[in-house]
């Protein structure tokens, strides 16, 4: 049975179906030239794309410049389990456990390891990977993105080794800042020190502490104790406070009064900074000198920029002495100010950097006062060094860790 159309019905599905065919052709040209852009993105980025079938670890898409960034050809990419094989052997179990994890959380995944190139060379790569979720919701492919790491990696480990060099440099540098004596190591005064570092990542810092004694033996003699904490860390904070716990001793020695020994500590500092075109050593330095005379029962002290220095009685009451002034190389010429007390035997003598007072709990600061009730209950403790170790570990159990170095001295007058 023949069905005849009508030839305005035939011209108008010639024309529909015309239209479909250009338009067909019209789309199959947009595809093949987004194609094209996809491509030339993917290959043209300083990046290897790829994209893997989680269910049977097939590579679905790699960029072309694969082969040059690794050696390998693509065919070799396309055997089963083969990127698997190129990750270094001592990195392998752990990349493919960050892989794994990541497809389990379904979470943007990125770890940097090394892989063996087709020369046999290792080299460091940094690898992002994303989870790419089905219209089910399942998850079907591994999308990555890989650059190389290893121009970052050698920096960087360039680094960690000039840090390692420099922290070694500044622990030699220290070694001197804190002097290690016996308790019973200068006449009639028993004597203890504690230095302790922060519990961190952080460079060793700049606090330093000193004792010796100037004048001579027959009667004369007096006792210098001094604590200090250079601003910063590392290397130029050692140098700094080696340079100036040196001159609290030769300054000493000439003209034993602690607040000429600041003043002129100062004014050295000062000079330094408008010298210096480095920043870095253009410090401050917090700085407590103490004189104590035994045979007097006098002490004298000046501060610039520290917590108050402290004498506690056997009985456990507590003396704040107040020496207010100006930290260590801020203006030059800055007048210090002595404070004399009297100190009898008996009596402990504490000067503490603020590591102590600002071990932290939350919001709470330990704080002067807190150093002190502490000080004060441990006074009768049987021996100074008994009394710093017991100071330290009760702000500690406050704050859980320091925060800053810690350094605290002791000294008693004893008949």
């Amino acid at each position: 049975m023949t069905v005849n159309f009508p030839g305005d019905m035939l011209r108008d599905i010639n024309e529909k179906l015309l239209i479909a065919s250009v338009e067909q052709h019209e789309l199959a040209e947009i595809a093949r030239q987004a194609e094209a852009r996809l491509a030339g993105l993917i290959n043209g980025v300083d990046a290897i794309l790829s994209e893997i079938n989680i269910a049977t670890g097939d590579i679905l898409l790699l960029s072309e410049q694969i082969e040059a960034f690794l050696g390998y050809n693509r065919d070799e990419w396309n055997q089963r389990g083969f990127w698997r094989r190129v990750i270094y052997p001592g990195d392998r179990s752990v990349a493919l456990a960050y892989f794994y994890e990541a497809i389990r959380l379904r979470r943007v995944h990125e770890h940097e390891f090394r892989v063996t190139h087709a020369d046999g060379t290792v080299i460091w790569i940094r690898n992002r990977a994303v989870v790419v979720e089905d219209l089910d919701g399942g998850v079907s492919i591994l999308r990555c993105v890989v650059v190389d790491g290893t121009d970052r990696k050698a920096a960087e480990l360039l680094q960690i080794e000039a840090l390692k060099r420099e922290r070694h440099i500044t622990q030699i540098l220290q070694q001197p800042l804190r002097a290690e004596f016996a308790e019973d190591a200068f006449p009639n005064l028993r004597v203890a020190a504690w230095y302790e570092p922060a519990l961190t990542e952080a460079e060793v810092g700049g606090d330093f502490y000193d004792i010796f004694t100037v004048g001579d033996t027959s009667g004369t003699y007096r006792t210098v104790l001094c604590v200090g904490d250079v601003v910063g860390k590392g290397l130029p904070a050692a140098a700094l406070a080696g340079r100036l716990k040196s001159l609290v001793h030769a300054y000493a020695f000439e003209n034993p009064d602690p607040a000429d020994i600041l003043r002129r500590l100062n004014n050295y500092q000062c000079h330094l900074a408008a010298q210096e075109t480095n920043t870095e050593l253009r410090s401050l330095a917090g700085v407590s000198v103490v004189v104590l005379d035994c045979n007097a029962g006098t002490l004298t002290t000046a501060s610039a920029g520290m917590e108050p220095v402290a004498i506690i009685g056997a009985n456990g009451a507590a003396n704040e002495i107040s020496a207010p002034g100006i930290t260590i190389g801020i203006e030059a010429d800055e007048v210090y100010e002595n404070v004399v007390v009297d100190a009898t035997y008996g009596d402990t003598v504490l000067l503490t950097t603020d590591g102590l007072t600002e071990a932290r709990r939350g919001a709470e600061f330990l704080g002067y006062d807190g150093v002190m009730e502490i000080a004060t209950k441990h006074v009768n403790a049987a021996t100074l060094t008994e009394m710093s170790g017991a100071i330290v570990r009760e702000a500690r159990a406050f704050g859980g860790r320091f925060t800053d170095d810690v350094c605290l001295l002791l000294a008693r007058c004893t008949g």
